[in-house]
């Protein structure tokens, strides 16, 4: 017989629907539960949705009300009656938890007082110490002492009551997200597609509306979606989830180990801490730092770690997405997973702790741009962690990119969350240990060779290289030019052809940069067969999956710079013909870099730089790119700044970001004396000049020059007195000997006062 229109209609509430939906899961998921009843007849269903029944015969009371429409649950609104006879929300929970049940209120609207009383309920082990922890609050105090005690009855048995009682927020935007992310990872078609999430919620909810009143179990549940061709796959466990997770992560560590140092991996003090950060605090970490310096290696031996201690761990390299991985389920079902890397891992891990290492966070950058169609996946990546409470993510990204890239930098900023971890140097003893290790004479190194190789990337480059002799550079451009030589004759030996070397590097290089994109179908190097075998045995690119790729994101970088400037292509007329997408803005720094690493293509890059940012048809994305690279070299020239100098029609303001808050920048203007002449000029390039030496990595380091360049102006003007005053302001406690100085003799003269 269908039950009362007006029942079936309160449960067809959407919002108590998707909390029904959730419930019946559980009985799937959670095995602590063997029933559910919806609408109970009679006194069980007085103010509840429904309850559930655990193995051990205890009963859970669901109280669910989608909103309150004044705000705030407050305890006054929870005890207000809502019909005669005294009843009230609170009052109907408290009396189904008398006979030692369970009482949970769900609302997409908080309900604070409640919530925070049952807190501290259950944090005390008795009503004296739950006495203390409200005494310090009149309002809880009020609230406990006040409705919850005249509804108990006694304040005993209002503290046992509240010990029971638990309190849910939620939205239903959320709470619809949440649930279909659990239906997509417990079940599958029976064909074993993944699901259509929404179309499994709204079958789940009308089996619940036929239900009503009647006990619902697991089995009587799965055999109605079985009928709609719906079957259970749980992922928690050690069966084959596990070796796919185990796969995927050791075709990770394979890939690294391809590329140590000597054959053995340099033990990195970050890898240590980043388990503890991850573990023992409980946030995520982002492993940052330069191009080259080991971050996917410290990456490598956290996963071995965390393995080791038997905390469930999932790689990701986010170079490697596509077109297709345009959702966080595709990356993960492409990948051999069933279901999105953040469900597959949280699934299996249960209520473990669990990390999801993502490696290669750059590529999503704009400033890279090798991957921006990425974002969307990425972004509902993160959405999926935050269900498994459990979960922390290990990041890698390259210093750069996180400062250039407003969403990268927003991701980072949040220290309450991410721990910041910066990837140190390559020591001298372990640089000369390495060398030592490989046989060649460590002592023949100058001080600025071994800087040189204390980034991991270039010490792999020369001691590969070295094999072949002994090795002469003085910057790493000559290193990937020694490992470049080195690899073409060897190249060209294994394959039996000579002069084949550039062109396979070249065709991999094209097609890489018409797809911009980090990889390339296999069948690219058909015509190169041999190469590519020779190249693949030489470890410069690597296979999987019918695609291929370079060893190294900086060696196609200096690969394609190189094949492009080989063939005295002009950076400028092929920006000009081409649509100018994101992924050019990588290629047009590395260009830049290739040709500014060699004396001999000094006028050259020179007038490609001027070029570049005076020509109209060059979009002004690439130009900031050009601006912002610029302003990250370590170590800037005169002949730099005199080409952005001279482009104050062009440029405008943006000019002035190059040398923003950059200590080497200073030292160069300094050098040229345009501090001086900017403090004699107009009053807006005078202002424009104080605020460039006031910024906090300037000012900091450089306080004693600053003070020496001002301290001419005391007493000039009211508009010098008020420069001084916020110049010295900004920096006063926490600079040189000789700006405090100055400090003191302006509070002297009265110009601070």
């Amino acid at each position: 017989m269908p039950r009362l229109g007006g029942e079936a209609d309160k449960f067809g509430n959407r919002y108590e629907s998707l909390w029904a939906v959730d419930a019946v899961l559980d009985l799937v998921d959670d095995e602590q539960y063997v029933e559910i009843t919806f609408e109970a007849i009679g006194d069980e269903a007085a103010g509840v949705e429904f309850f559930r029944t655990t193995r051990s015969g205890a009963r859970e009371y669901h109280s669910i009300k989608r909103q309150q429409p004044d705000g705030n649950w407050t305890i006054s609104r929870l005890a207000q009656e809502i019909s005669p006879g005294g009843r009230s929300i609170l009052r109907d929970l408290t009396r189904k938890i008398e006979t030692g049940a369970e009482g949970v209120f769900s609302s997409g609207t908080s309900a604070t007082e409640l919530e925070e009383l049952t807190e501290r309920a259950r944090a005390s082990d008795s009503i004296q110490e739950f006495r203390q922890r409200i005494s310090g609050s009149g309002q809880l105090s009020g609230r406990f002492y006040g409705p919850i005690v005249d509804i108990c009855g006694d304040d005993t048995a209002a503290y046992v009551a509240l010990r029971r009682l638990r309190v849910r927020t939620k939205n239903e935007p959320e709470l619809t997200k949440d649930v279909e992310r659990r239906v997509r990872a417990m079940f599958r078609m029976s064909n074993g597609d993944p699901t259509d999430p929404t179309a499994v919620r709204l079958l789940v909810a009308d089996f619940v509306t036929q239900k009503l009143g009647a006990q619902l179990t697991v089995d009587s549940f799965l055999s109605h979606l079985r009928g709609h061709g719906v079957l259970p796959l749980r992922l928690a466990g050690n069966g084959p989830v596990g070796q796919l997770i185990e796969r995927l992560n050791r075709l990770y560590l394979n890939e690294v180990d391809r590329l140590l140092i000597n054959q053995a991996r340099i033990d990195r003090l970050e890898s240590t801490a980043a388990c503890t950060v991850l573990l023992d605090k409980g946030k995520s970490v982002m492993l940052e730092g330069p191009a080259g310096d080991g971050k996917t290696c410290v990456m490598a031996q956290v996963i071995d770690q965390l393995t080791e201690q038997g905390v469930p761990c999932l790689v990701l390299r986010l170079d490697r997405l596509n077109e297709y991985d345009h959702s966080a389920q595709m990356v993960g079902t492409r990948r051999g997973l069933p279901e999105s890397p953040a469900i597959t891992l949280g699934e299996f891990a249960g209520d473990r702790p669990s990390v999801l290492c993502i490696d290669q966070l750059d590529a999503l950058s704009i400033v890279s741009a090798r991957q921006q169609s990425a974002w969307d996946a990425f972004n509902e990546l993160l959405d999926e962690v935050e269900s498994y409470p459990n979960m922390r993510i290990l990041f890698a990204c390259r210093s750069f990119d996180l400062e250039q890239d407003a969403q990268l930098r927003a991701l980072a900023s949040d220290a309450s969350r991410i721990e910041r971890m910066p990837i140190g140097l390559l020591d001298e003893d372990t640089i000369q240990a390495a060398i030592a290790a490989s046989g060649i004479e460590a002592a023949l190194l100058s001080g600025a060779q071994l800087r040189i190789l204390s980034i991991p990337l270039h010490l792999y480059l020369y001691l590969e290289t070295s094999n072949s002799g002994k090795v002469d550079f003085a910057s790493k451009g000559d290193l990937f030019d020694a490992f470049w030589n080195y690899k073409e004759s060897r190249v060209e030996s294994l394959a039996g052809q000579s002069s084949v070397w550039p062109r396979a590097v070249d065709v991999l290089c094209d097609a890489m940069s018409q797809r911009e994109t980090l990889v390339a179908p296999l069948y690219v190097m058909d015509e190169y067969r041999e190469a590519r075998t020779a190249m693949a045995s030489e470890a410069v690119i690597y296979a999987q999956d019918d695609y291929i790729r370079f060893f190294h994101e900086a060696f196609f970088d200096y690969a394609f710079a190189r094949g492009f400037l080989r063939a005295n292509s002009d950076l400028v007329g092929w920006l000009v013909s081409d649509k100018q997408h994101l992924f050019r803005r990588s290629q047009v720094r590395q260009v830049l870099a290739f040709l500014r690493g060699r004396e001999q293509d000094r006028a050259r890059y020179l007038q490609t730089l001027k070029d570049l940012l005076a020509h109209e048809g060059i979009r002004f994305h690439i130009k900031k790119l050009v601006l912002d690279w610029l302003h990250s070299l370590p170590d800037p020239t005169q002949d730099e700044w005199l080409v952005v100098e001279a482009l104050e029609e062009q440029l405008g303001g943006h000019r002035w970001s190059v040398v923003h808050n950059s200590v080497a920048w200073f030292d160069v203007l300094h050098e040229m004396n345009r501090w001086e002449s900017w403090l004699l000029a107009d009053a807006d390039q005078i202002d424009r000049a104080i605020r460039l030496m006031g910024a906090p990595d300037v000012f900091s380091a450089r306080s004693a020059v600053v003070s020496g360049l001002i301290a001419p102006f005391r007493g000039h003007s009211d508009e010098w007195r008020g420069r001084l005053l916020w110049l010295v302001q900004v920096g006063y406690g926490y600079t040189s000997p000789e700006m405090e100085d100055l400090a003191l003799a302006l509070i002297a003269d009265g110009t601070l006062d």
